[in-house]
Formats: C-alpha cells, structure tokens, sequence
C-alpha cells in the first residue's frame, strides 16, 4: 500500500510540474509580446520629432501601483514589484537602453541601488565623482531640451536628477 501511495503522489508531482511548464511557456510568451510592443513605442517616440524621455518615473509609479492592486497574493508585494521592475526594465531597454551612473566603483551600495530601482537591463557606470562640470550640467540640458539631438543618445540619470523627476512627479 505504500507504494502505490508514493506513485500517486509522484503523478500528482509530475502533473503539477508541467503544469508549471506550460505557465513557464505562456509567461515567456507574454513578456516577448510586450516587450515587441515597447519596441513599437520606442519607434513612436522616435518618430515624434521632439524630445522625449525613454525612462518616464511617472509612467513606471503607475505600473507598479497598478501592480500592487492587482496582487492578491500568495507573492508578497515586494516580490511582484520586484518582478516587473526587472520585466520593464528589459523592455525599456528594447527602445533605449539607459546608462544609469553611480558614485564610487562597481559593488558598492550605490550600484546595488541603481539595479533595485532601474533594473538589470541598464549599463550601470562607476563614476568618481558627480561633478557640474563634467556630468551634472550635460544631464540637466538633455533632460530639459526641448529639441531633440540628432543623434539617438542614451538618457542618462543621476541621483539627483532622478530626485528632482520624482519630485516633479508627485508635484503634478
């Protein structure tokens, strides 16, 4: 009698586990089709002529507030917010991938924090130094132009730029 116990909970097991394959597979479909649709976006953008900003904090905040709505568990909300961090960082990287740059060398605290709020699919730059001469001032023009360059440049953010966006965000 033990034994046919085990091979039924073996079958069970087996049955499960592709269950959890075929969600595999509908999971990976889903993120390819949105991330071909953010590829259509960023051709959009592109066509606009004018300047446009890739990484947009307030479009993210109401994706992820729309996510934490959503969740109705057994995930914790910090897990699925993780999840689709990383999912839409992945897709903003189809229409311009940011160069994200952080104060001190690579595996410090501030890289750690660049790949918790932007994702894996940015290119985290050490930097130095943050100053206005050699990267504050370029970021503040291109953030704030109204025309855009004529070469597709990567956006790039700093921390203090990225406080001021978020603060700008929850002003309006």
């Amino acid at each position: 009698m033990a034994g046919a116990s085990k091979d039924s909970k073996t079958l069970d097991l087996t049955e499960i586990r592709k269950h959890i394959n075929d969600i595999d597979e509908r999971l990976q479909a889903l993120i390819n089709e949105r991330a071909t649709i953010a590829q259509q976006v960023g051709v959009a953008k592109g066509d606009l002529g004018s300047a446009v900003d890739y990484y947009r904090p307030e479009r993210e905040a109401e994706v992820l507030r729309s996510v934490l709505e959503r969740n109705k568990g057994p995930m914790r909300d910090d897990e699925m917010l993780r999840l689709f961090r990383e999912i839409m960082s992945a897709c903003l990287a189809q229409q311009e991938p940011l160069k994200i740059g952080f104060l001190g060398p690579e595996g410090t605290f501030t890289q750690t924090a660049v790949f918790k709020h932007f994702g894996h699919s940015v290119r985290a730059l050490p930097t130095r130094c943050f100053r206005r001469s050699n990267v504050a001032r370029p970021i503040l023009v291109s953030c704030r132009s109204k025309t855009r360059p004529k070469a597709r440049s990567t956006t790039h953010w700093t921390c203090s730029s990225l406080r001021r966006s978020k603060l700008r965000a929850r002003l309006s």
